[in-house]
């Protein structure tokens, strides 16, 4: 849930009533959970009321939080839909009341008083939280006006005060959210995740989320400048892929980069052009961090980082671009990292190197990427062939791989020697290699075709430099990158730099050869 253009952002439904037909709802325009306090503005101690739709089947809308008569001290504290309460803060808390439409006029025992009948067959609940913090005061208080007739899966409603403009935004996305519900739907395999979905179009330009659980089929999308039905639906569809994830329980989360990368490439595939681009955050990172064999767990909610959103972006463009994977192959090979997803589909359990390397020829740190949206694909460059081994900790010598990781990361495995050659030769063109093993010693300059390290003396190589030789090598380049103890990925370098850390072991490289 960024507050991204197709993003979420951390909102609170504060206080809600039927007035002349519209649902008023006011909206906190800064709410959101943090510290374990209710955080917001509040000019005087007065109470709020936080509505929340649950469904009753689910169990999960009992209260979370109940007091003491006569006491000001919490005798239980959980959430109630990303809010917090904080427990045991005294007479000095501020009162919030939070109401509950629940699907059936039947009271919970844990409810402190029952409140009203809606008109709607359902009951009002309210319940008493204290926090240490003053409740939300109101910073918009939105009047929604349904947006016409409910789809199949889709009632639309829209902010009253965006007018004409607010209704030719609800026209759009009811226009097309049944088809884009279907294709969605096609990508997960054809599950069902229940209904209805509501989606209420707000002013602001904050992208779109959805409420709760990433199950939640309430869905909030920013109008813009309520011109652009697409931009509106893009973030629409971004949600929806987000409840399908859920219902899927393959590995996605819609509350970490995986699933948030995933959410905003499938909006963009039914919407080019409505989804703005998190890829350039990452390039223009500086170090380009793996977000592919590990996943972010917060990038999707509000505050998350842009960068690993990024990478996530980049990589599943990769995928499905780079090696002509279509949307409903990576969707339904879902994984707890996108590389356990790559693994599956190219058979590659350390995709992300190779996916730096071309990301790193095309776009050299240190300058702006200029990249403005999420997909460079595809990218080639002409690459020298290299045979030879690389020498690993009881698993022994591996063959080279062409422009692959070779290695193991997470296994605290060592390299202890490697050889590299051309296969075939090229005329006028040789290699060399150095390295420092274990306990500082140096290995000076071998040519091609020989080994550098050792085997059976379980010594590590703790850094390496390659360099071209020969006639031609002025019109060629070779660049690198090893994997590192405790550290991760180096830089890639060039040309005989060094690429490694004194006292710890290198686990893994790559290497790459291409003409300027």
């Amino acid at each position: 849930m960024r507050n991204r253009h197709v993003g979420r952002r951390s909102a609170t439904v504060i206080g809600s009533t039927v007035l002349a037909g519209l649902a008023v709802v006011a909206l906190s325009g800064a709410a959101h959970a943090d510290g374990g306090h209710v955080a917001g503005k509040a000019p005087k101690p007065v109470g709020a009321e936080v509505q929340y739709q649950r469904d009753l089947a689910d169990g999960k809308g009992e209260p979370r939080s109940r007091r003491v008569r006569g006491s000001n001290r919490e005798v239980a504290r959980r959430s109630v839909e990303g809010i917090r309460t904080d427990t045991n803060h005294g007479p000095g808390g501020w009162p919030l009341v939070v109401s509950h439409r629940l699907e059936s006029s039947r009271p919970t025992a844990a409810a402190v008083r029952p409140d009203r009948r809606d008109g709607q067959g359902g009951t009002e609940m309210s319940y008493l939280f204290w926090t240490k913090s003053k409740p939300f005061t109101p910073a918009v208080v939105a009047a929604y006006q349904p947006g016409g007739l409910r789809t199949s899966n889709f009632e639309v409603f829209y902010d009253a005060g965006l007018g004409a403009g607010g209704q030719a935004m609800a026209t759009a996305v009811l226009a097309t959210c049944e088809r884009d519900f279907t294709q969605v739907r096609n990508w997960f395999g054809g599950i069902n995740v229940g209904g209805p979905f509501r989606v209420y179009i707000d002013a602001g330009s904050f992208g779109a989320y959805h409420t709760g659980s990433c199950a939640a089929r309430d869905i909030h999308a920013a109008a813009y400048d309520a011109t652009n039905g697409a931009k509106v639906s893009a973030g629409v569809v971004a949600e929806v892929a987000e409840v399908f994830m859920a219902h899927q329980n393959a590995g996605w989360n819609c509350g970490a980069s995986n699933g948030e990368g995933l959410s905003r490439d499938l909006a963009t595939a039914l919407y080019p052009g409505n989804v703005t681009g998190a890829g350039a955050v990452w390039l223009d990172s500086g170090l380009r961090p793996n977000y592919v064999n590990r996943t972010d767990p917060s990038s999707g909610t509000a505050g998350g980082s842009e960068i690993s959103n990024g990478c996530a972006v980049l990589f599943l463009n990769y995928l499905n671009v780079q090696f002509g994977l279509d949307w409903g192959q990576i969707v339904q090979a879902g994984g707890a990292t996108l590389a356990d997803t790559a693994a599956k589909l190219i058979g590659d359990v350390y995709p992300f190197e190779p996916f730096a390397l071309l990301l790193w020829l095309t776009y050299p740190p240190g300058n702006p990427s200029g990249l403005v949206n999420d997909n460079p694909w595809p990218i080639t460059f002409p690459s020298e062939t290299l045979g030879g081994v690389v020498h690993l900790e009881n698993i022994g010598d591996v063959p080279l791989s062409q422009d692959k990781f070779m290695g193991t990361q997470g296994m605290s495995l060592r390299l202890e020697g490697f050889e590299l050659h051309f296969d075939p030769p090229i005329p006028g063109l040789s290699l060399h290699y150095r390295a420092t093993l274990q306990g500082n010693q140096p290995v000076d300059w071998v040519p091609e075709g020989q080994f550098i390290g050792t085997r059976g003396q379980s010594l590590r190589i703790e850094g390496f430099a390659i360099e071209l030789t020969g006639t031609e090598a002025d019109k060629y380049v070779v660049t690198y990158m090893a994997h590192v103890q405790d550290t991760g990925d180096t830089p890639f370098v060039q040309d005989g730099a060094f690429c490694g850390t004194p006292d710890k072991r290198i686990e893994g490289m790559l290497v790459h050869v291409q003409p300027k």
